[in-house]
């Protein structure tokens, strides 16, 4: 079994982490992939006009976005690594309903865990992940399914 695990560094998915590990640690998967999504608009790098310092600073601020980025999946990747599960981290950049849902049907994800809020996309996710699947042939095989976690009130 592989499950997607979905981190977005919000609050609410911080708080949900420890009951997404144990949910993930329930089903006793064979690989953990923990992805996070980053949305941000990178700055362009193109055209001549540019100035070394300013190339520097905008190298600066991506590589200081990385370290938050692999800190918020290391994190998740601690709560996990006790148990004897395979984990992978990734970062991707762009919309993450579109990510996420590539990544779930090329990598034959068993299934989805992600925060029910957060930054935002959920539904865009879930309509994606059934579009795709409504176009293929109606099988068991075709299908993704997502828990979604609420952090308690």
């Amino acid at each position: 079994m592989k499950v997607l695990l979905c981190t977005d560094g919000s609050e609410q998915s911080k708080a949900i982490l420890g009951e997404a590990s144990r949910v993930v640690q329930e089903h006793n998967p064979d690989e953990v992939i923990i992805i996070h999504v980053d949305q941000s608009v990178p700055s362009p790098y193109y055209g001549e006009d540019i100035s070394k310092t300013r190339l520097e600073k905008l190298k600066k601020n991506h590589d200081q976005k990385d370290a938050e980025i692999m800190n918020i999946l290391k994190e998740a990747a601690d709560l996990l690594e006790a148990n004897d599960i395979k984990i992978k981290t990734v970062i991707e950049r762009g919309i993450p309903s579109d990510i996420i849902t590539r990544i779930a049907l090329e990598d034959n994800i068993d299934m989805i865990v992600v925060c029910s809020r957060g930054r935002g996309g959920l539904k865009n996710i879930v309509r994606k992940i059934r579009n795709v699947s409504s176009k293929q042939k109606k099988t068991d095989e075709t299908l993704v399914p997502a828990l979604f976690l609420r952090r308690p009130q």
